[in-house]
């Protein structure tokens, strides 16, 4: 599910990430990524998400050993020029 209120910038099939999608937080610079989805997801590029809207279902595409979840939390634009952080301290804050 969506951890953030946030538009849908990317929703694509990579080799290595499997069917993933990438949410850019409304309000800040910061992105989320969903890697190894199960199907494509269900978003559309464009389409903003609440806090709690589902994203996907697990899965195991791509390159991927097993079901699991690939979550990545970036400041500034992902892949492209941002850097990743470790997203426990936000993702504690959230409860």
């Amino acid at each position: 599910v969506s951890i953030r209120r946030a538009r849908v910038i990317y929703r694509k099939y990579h080799g290595a990430a499997g069917n993933y999608v990438v949410l850019k937080n409304l309000g800040n610079n910061t992105q989320f990524a969903y890697m190894h989805l199960l199907r494509p997801s269900p978003l559309r590029v464009g389409q903003v998400v609440g806090a709690g809207e589902l994203i996907g279902l697990v899965g195991q595409t791509g390159r991927a050993y097993g079901c699991h979840l690939h979550f990545e939390y970036w400041v500034g634009p992902w892949q492209t020029g941002g850097k990743p952080i470790n997203p426990l301290p936000y993702l504690y804050s959230l409860r």
